[in-house]
């Protein structure tokens, strides 16, 4: 961030590119949590910046810890936060979006327009699928000891209303959220607070919750 490389940067565009290309329902997800929540941390970082350089300063550097590690990689929205400061702290200290101007289109797009038909071809990172299976694992290690400590709280069909979009994962017919779930049963919304395990069935409607102390 401090020494910027134009062809770095270039590099960086193609392959983002690529993946618009590639996987457009992925890509615009991120890229659309890139622009919210990026830009709230960039907004965010740069306040402590002037409340504590020093604090700004290792925070930073958690920054970078994170966006380069690929134990950090996963959940991919949780990451977007992060790519998405640190892009606008790039954009933004190099003049390379004009961000004055009125516009709908997201950060990512903009700065792709001069972008068309990337011709990259892009091998498997398997640093990168380490880090997915380890993601993996640690995802099916919370279920088995939901399902082996955690107390059965409610049975039967129910609506699932809300998680914590967060951090949720999801792997084999089971949601794991930490902090609330919110759903509906036989007509009553119900809020309940805690770590939770939710189990469902195959019309992927709710049919039982856990919940799990740490």
């Amino acid at each position: 961030m401090e020494e910027f490389n134009l062809d770095a940067y270039t590099s960086f565009l193609d392959y983002r590119a690529y993946r618009r290309d590639k996987f457009p329902y992925e890509y615009g997800y991120e890229a659309s949590v890139e622009e919210v929540e990026g830009a709230a941390q960039y907004v965010e970082l740069n306040a402590l910046k002037q409340l504590s350089p020093e604090l700004y300063t290792k925070s930073i550097e958690q920054l970078k810890t994170r966006v380069l590690v690929t134990d950090y990689f996963y959940p991919v929205r949780v990451s977007c936060y992060d790519v998405g400061a640190v892009l606008f702290q790039v954009l933004k200290d190099n003049r390379l979006l004009e961000f004055e101007e009125q516009t709908n289109a997201l950060s990512a797009d903009r700065s792709l327009s001069d972008f068309q038909g990337s011709k990259l071809e892009v091998k498997l990172n398997q640093k990168v699928v380490l880090g997915l299976n380890r993601y993996k694992r640690s995802t099916m290690e919370l279920i088995h000891t939901g399902i082996r400590n955690g107390k059965l709280i409610v049975e039967g069909e129910l609506e699932v209303l809300g998680v914590n979009f967060y951090n949720a994962r999801y792997a084999e017919g089971f949601i794991f959220t930490t902090y609330f779930v919110w759903y509906r049963k036989e007509g009553q919304e119900n809020l309940r607070y805690g770590d939770f395990l939710i189990q469902l069935d195959e019309q992927n409607k709710g049919s039982k919750i856990y919940q799990i102390n740490f």
